[in-house]
């Protein structure tokens, strides 16, 4: 009897042991709250960055102990499916595609330290160095090495490629290399400056940033596409986006979310935890439609396949949510007066707009001069060139004012491309374009007809004279041999001049003349001919 109830003790005792031990060890995974931050200057350095702001909330919610684990573009995704964290501090692009694939809710928006002061928007860096003379804008890219961080990172690389992408490039296809360096985004940075590649990009504030850290010099890099509103005081190349969200998972109860948000939104901007993170605090959470906007446009991220699937298949697949809609609408349009308190989201949405109608604007703008002016040289084309010369017919015709068109064509240029290759001849005419605009007169026209062949509209001189004195200038500039990647080509010109009213009364009749008496230049070894009724055309 006595080791029966010797035995139910021992047991009883083994079983209130085991439920203490199970009891201790779930209270302290409850307790234990998990806060993954994309790591996108290396994992040490976000942990160094970001542990504060988990002790602030330790502080402020003494119930939890909240901590850091870094994530990556390549795992974010899985972590929060599989429920390792709790809380997601990652670039809005990554919130976009959670939000939509695993219902993640945005509690707060950081406030980022710029300058000085405090952003809510941020945006991408497109930078070379500063002696790569031959990179001047976007279109410059093509054929180059370039550098980014992820092919799936938001501002390391997505805000960028619209960028390229609007000016009529695919980096896919028209990049010579196109690498992806992976985190940290330093490296971008030092492989532009050691010439591993041609030009890279990566996120606003981090040239300033390692500046300030003495890392580099900013002063020898150069921003293409340079971007600048009043309000922001960073480089920038792309359009601005709402700053990084930290966002609660679906395991994470409304009562804690709420805590959290009034802890981040309560944070002073003089605390430890923001001068440790870099930021100036947290503010509410921004409006993200214009993240949606540019996957969409990119096709990336959960809109991969946007614009693919066919209506019938969206409704056998989403019937359920149309449904959904519908009773939403419906109660939406019960609680309308609810909503009249959300004007400022409306305020919000119209100042998006009215930017994305400016940045239009421009875009606009950009297409009707690239319409107007050649592609190679950005000197006028045979559009402007026709244009500007019937306004000199009419300007001539009221103040009877003469005016002069010189065709111009290069010798031996065939040979070079035949030779060196179409690439090589595209540089020889770019270095002939900037010579001639070296001396011609600020009131003439030079333009492009295409290939090797020039015009030159010129108005305000008093004899014929002069118009051989003008065009002589650029007869002189190509006595020296035009130097192109250890090239020297050697090249004349062949010209033909006609003037109006003398050899013509229309521009078409002009063009013609001058184009004759070019010909017979080139046929007679001339180097420069006045248009003459004599002349006879020569072809080749």
């Amino acid at each position: 009897m006595m080791r029966y109830w010797l035995g139910i003790l021992l047991l009883t005792a083994m079983f209130v042991d085991l439920s203490i031990a199970r009891t201790v060890k779930s209270g302290d995974e409850e307790n234990v709250v998990k806060i993954g931050v994309l790591a996108f200057r290396g994992a040490e350095i976000t942990r160094q960055r970001w542990q504060p702001m988990a002790d602030y909330l330790s502080e402020q919610i003494p119930d939890y102990h909240f901590t850091v684990v870094t994530v990556n573009n390549d795992n974010i995704e899985s972590i929060v499916e599989q429920g390792k964290i709790d809380f997601v501090l990652s670039n809005p692009a990554s919130y976009a595609m959670l939000a939509k694939k695993h219902h993640v809710r945005r509690l707060a928006t950081m406030l980022n330290r710029s300058n000085g002061g405090s952003a809510t928007e941020f945006g991408a860096v497109i930078f070379t160095r500063q002696d790569r003379n031959d990179i001047q804008d976007i279109g410059d890219l093509k054929g180059k090495r370039f550098m980014a961080v992820h092919r799936n990172a938001f501002g390391g690389w997505w805000m960028a490629q619209r960028e390229i992408r609007s000016v009529g490039l695919d980096p896919y296809r028209d990049f010579q290399q196109l690498k992806f360096s992976s985190f940290p985004q330093d490296k971008i940075v030092y492989a532009v400056l050691n010439n591993e590649v041609d030009a890279g990009t990566v996120r606003t504030s981090l040239l300033e940033r390692m500046n300030s850290d003495g890392l580099i010099d900013i002063q020898q890099f150069k921003i293409i596409n340079r971007q600048e509103y009043h309000y922001f005081p960073l480089h920038l190349s792309t359009r601005l986006y709402p700053e990084w969200p930290f966002a609660a998972t679906t395991k994470v109860s409304v009562d804690l979310a709420q805590d959290v948000a009034l802890a981040l939104l309560g944070i002073p901007e003089d605390h430890y935890a923001t001068r440790s993170a870099k930021i100036m605090g947290w503010t509410a959470p921004l409006d993200y439609q214009s993240v949606d906007i540019l996957m969409k446009e990119l096709q990336v991220g959960p809109y991969e396949n946007y614009g693919e699937i066919a209506v019938t298949d969206i409704l056998a697949h989403y019937w359920q949510w149309f449904v959904y809609i519908l009773l939403a609408m419906f109660t939406l349009s019960v609680l309308s007066s609810y909503f009249i308190g959300r004007n400022r989201r409306l305020v919000f949405s119209n100042k998006q707009l009215e930017r994305e109608i400016i940045v239009r604007e421009e875009l606009q703008g950009r297409l009707k001069y690239q319409a107007l002016h050649d592609t190679l040289t950005d000197l006028p084309n045979r559009s402007l060139l026709l244009d500007r010369v019937h306004q000199a017919i009419n300007n001539s015709n009221r103040n009877d004012e003469p005016l002069a068109i010189a065709i111009i064509d290069l010798d031996q240029f065939k040979r070079i491309n035949d030779t060196l290759g179409h690439e090589m001849g595209d540089k020889v005419l770019k270095q002939v374009a900037e010579r001639f605009l070296e001396v011609v007169r600020k009131t003439d026209t030079l333009a492009r007809l295409g290939g090797d062949e020039f015009v030159l509209l010129m108005r305000g001189f008093s004899h014929a004279e002069n118009v051989v004195a003008i065009v002589k200038k650029l007869v002189e500039v190509l006595k020296e041999p035009v130097s192109v990647s250890g090239h020297n080509c050697n090249l004349g010109v062949s010209i033909g001049i006609a003037l109006y009213p003398d050899h013509g009364k229309s521009c078409e009749e002009l063009m013609r003349h001058a184009d004759l008496a070019m010909y017979k230049a080139k046929y007679t070894g001339i180097s420069i001919l006045m248009y003459d009724p004599s002349i006879n055309a020569i072809k080749e």
